[in-house]
């Protein structure tokens, strides 16, 4: 099963072109990685993906949804977690978890989350009482990222 399919892909700022007539298919379960220079289109890609940017032409689906007419299916199934997510640096691993669960279920649902967040095992429990500020990039990158997934499996 195709799991994203891009055809011709563009996305253009007037007369710039970010993404240029792109074209690539990544199957269910393939690990599928965009490489390139700075200013190639890799995250205005991914941000298109994400429903964050409209194409300015071509075609994108993911899972057979499409993306410029099926927008809030696609964000049902999909997560995005940039490296500059703007997580609040002065929250706590703890913290986080208490202002980001919210968004994925309200009232007890919300709260459900965090009671399970608070029950993660090493080497995760050791992130929730962390300021966010004293992770290394990539620690704190795979902290969000951890944090995402178990959010989107405990919801």
């Amino acid at each position: 099963m195709i799991a994203i399919e891009i055809k011709n892909l563009v996305k253009s700022y007037g007369s710039f072109n970010a993404v240029n007539n792109i074209s690539f298919e990544v199957n269910r379960g393939e690990i599928f990685g965009l490489i390139g220079p700075n200013g190639a289109g890799k995250t205005t890609t991914l941000r298109i993906l994400a429903t964050l940017l409209q194409i300015t032409s071509g075609e994108v689906k993911i899972f057979g949804h499409d993306l410029e007419h099926e927008a809030d299916e696609v964000r049902k199934i999909i997560s995005y977690l940039p490296e500059d997510a703007g997580a609040y640096k002065n929250l706590t691993g703890r913290a986080y978890l208490e202002f980001i669960a919210p968004f994925f279920g309200d009232g007890n649902r919300s709260s459900e989350i965090v009671r399970k967040g608070n029950g993660f095992q090493k080497p995760l429990s050791c992130l929730l009482d962390s300021p966010c500020s004293g992770l290394a990039g990539l620690a704190w990158m795979r902290s969000s990222a951890a944090f995402s997934v178990h959010l989107k499996i405990l919801k």
